[in-house]
């Protein structure tokens, strides 16, 4: 399991068909591998939440299609899925006081998942969840 800081990249949007689409296009084209991704429309605002293997890449290549957006750290775990991984992972979190602001989650159908949590202690999660 690998336990580790990214970078999120919060993008307000209109609800509107293809936001999400020009956004993970955009990233492709900068060569930006997709790592997780959420999003959620609420009346005619939409928020769309990434992480990205390459940050760097990501920020020029948003600010080159001028998509506004606000970058923070996340703590993405990414390893194998099984019953009662994510609620180990949220037990542990909750037994060291961390709280979780959000958090989303994948998983293929090989096992493998990815887990991504916005907290205010980056530093203190990562070093629960190594």
């Amino acid at each position: 399991m690998a336990v580790l800081k990214k970078t999120e990249f919060e993008i307000p949007c209109p609800h509107r068909v293809g936001e999400l689409a020009c956004a993970l296009e955009t990233l492709a084209q900068a060569g930006a591998n997709v790592l997780a991704f959420c999003g959620y429309g609420h009346n005619d605002k939409a928020m769309i939440m990434i992480v990205v293997d390459d940050e760097a890449k990501a920020k020029s290549a948003l600010k080159g299609a001028g998509i506004k957006f606000q970058s923070h750290p996340v703590v993405a775990v990414m390893g194998r899925s099984g019953p009662g991984e994510g609620g180990r992972l949220a037990r542990a979190l909750a037994d060291a006081k961390v709280n979780i602001e959000y958090t989303y989650a994948s998983t293929s159908g090989a096992g493998e998942s990815t887990a991504i949590f916005a907290v205010k202690n980056v530093r203190k999660a990562l070093k629960v969840l190594a």
